[in-house]
């Protein structure tokens, strides 16, 4: 199809366009840089090239089609410096553009009630996502004093105040009400590129307790939108959940900025919106030469 202007999602479509990106400009917009990818590959079941002819020949072909994008959109500022210091590329030449939501349907609830916390996962690989880790953490929590509702493909045992969904699909009105009735979202992922589950707890104003690995950092910010735990820390996890059980003036407080953030910086129009004038402002460019 005749194109002014192409835009990649990830550098492996672009990297079998051929002659394309030859010959029309193109943004590559990237949650992860494979280097990235082959540092936290023993979560995803992905095996790095070992070091010979081949692994070399991939690396150049990446670094090449990141060098010569019109524009490059990371989806955090991890993996913004990843192209700085791991690929030399010109920061002029990048733009930070998270994905977002749409706001007007992941919104919070406009009442509180009382009763047990209601503790919130979705993670469809619940291992990687750090289900098993939560799942330690509740248990030391006061008993009666919370419930645990986990959205995964996983099958679970059943376990007291534990509510395990395995058939929620991404968007449906069933998940959006789940997040809606929580009081805290939870994200203890042991490896993780961005983290959209945490993005739509946000919109949907609850606080968010998460691990300090990939992207996460650009969604929750310690104490004004939540807490961040290092990866597999229990104890750590814990004492978090503990004070938000405590606490419905702190949950409350930290939801307000969890949604405060999401409207600044997840507006699915704004960030489309802006990658478009990023497209139309290429376009210009190349024309004008």
């Amino acid at each position: 199809t005749p194109a002014d202007v192409l835009l990649f999602n990830t550098q492996v479509p672009a990297a079998i366009a051929g002659k394309l990106v030859q010959q029309k400009p193109y943004l590559l917009s990237i949650d992860i840089t494979p280097i990235q990818y082959d540092k936290m590959a023993v979560y995803y079941g992905h095996k790095p090239d070992g070091i010979g002819f081949f692994s070399h020949y991939k690396h150049k072909v990446n670094a090449n089609l990141l060098a010569k994008a019109a524009y490059l959109l990371p989806w955090s500022s991890w993996v913004r410096d990843s192209l700085i210091q791991d690929y030399q590329i010109p920061p002029e030449r990048i733009m930070v553009v998270p994905p977002g939501v749409n706001l007007d349907q992941w919104r919070p609830r406009s009442d509180f009630s009382d009763g047990p916390l209601k503790i919130l996962f979705v993670g469809g690989d619940f291992y990687r996502k750090g289900g098993d880790i939560l799942r330690d953490a509740f248990r030391q929590l006061p008993p009666g004093r919370a419930e645990l509702h986990m959205v995964t493909r996983t099958q679970l045992e059943p376990e007291a105040n534990v509510y395990v969904y395995n058939n929620f699909q991404p968007n449906s009105p069933e998940l959006i009400k789940l997040y809606q009735t929580a009081d805290v979202f939870v994200l203890p992922t042991k490896a993780e590129a961005f983290g959209i589950a945490a993005v739509e707890a946000s919109a949907a104003g609850l606080p968010v307790v998460a691990t300090a690995v990939g992207g996460v950092p650009d969604i929750v910010v310690a104490n004004e939108t939540g807490f961040l735990v290092e990866p597999g820390d229990v104890s750590a996890l814990a004492s978090c959940l503990h004070q938000l059980v405590e606490n419905p003036h702190l949950r409350r407080q930290l939801g307000q900025g969890a949604r405060q953030r999401a409207e600044q910086y997840f507006d699915a129009r704004r960030n489309a919106a802006h990658i478009l004038e990023l497209l139309q402002t290429t376009v210009a460019r190349n024309n004008h030469l």
